[in-house]
């Protein structure tokens, strides 16, 4: 028995020595191994910024959910959303820097659409339109069969 207690007290002193830097210390070690996400978001309008960016390459929603999207917030620009069939049918279009589309209400049947964010900053002559273009593809949501 007193080889136990003499066995458990060495190991817990090792215990103790090995962890000398304290708590900040390992979050430091941890955090070391990642780089900081510096990116600058651009807005439309501002130079660099890549319309095309704007949206996902494609959307995976179910029948029974809601699509939430949000435009860049741009001050006076206004927003167009469009969601279209594969033949350019028009479905519907959506004004407003949001997107909430509660795919019940609107009675989209499941099957692959085109989503397009449109968005036009200035007037007349020195309007500046935007626009992105993404695939939306709603599906039979499986928990209500």
């Amino acid at each position: 028995m007193k080889k136990l207690i003499y066995f458990v007290t060495i190991l817990f002193a090792l215990f103790i020595c090995s962890c000398s830097g304290g708590m900040q210390e390992m979050l430091d070690d941890y955090n070391s191994n990642f780089t900081p996400y510096e990116e600058e978001n651009l807005l439309p309008g501002q130079e660099g910024f890549e319309e095309d960016s704007m949206l996902s390459f494609i959307y995976h929603v179910p029948s029974s959910a809601t699509l939430c999207l949000l435009a860049p917030e741009v001050s006076d620009a206004k927003y167009e959303w469009k969601i279209t069939t594969k033949d350019n049918e028009e479905i519907m279009t959506i004004i407003g820097s949001r997107l909430i589309l509660y795919i019940p209400n609107y009675e989209i049947k499941p099957g692959t659409y085109w989503l397009t964010l449109t968005v036009k900053i200035g007037q007349g002559g020195e309007e500046q339109i935007f626009t992105d273009s993404s695939e939306l593809v709603i599906f039979e949501d499986i928990s209500k069969m």
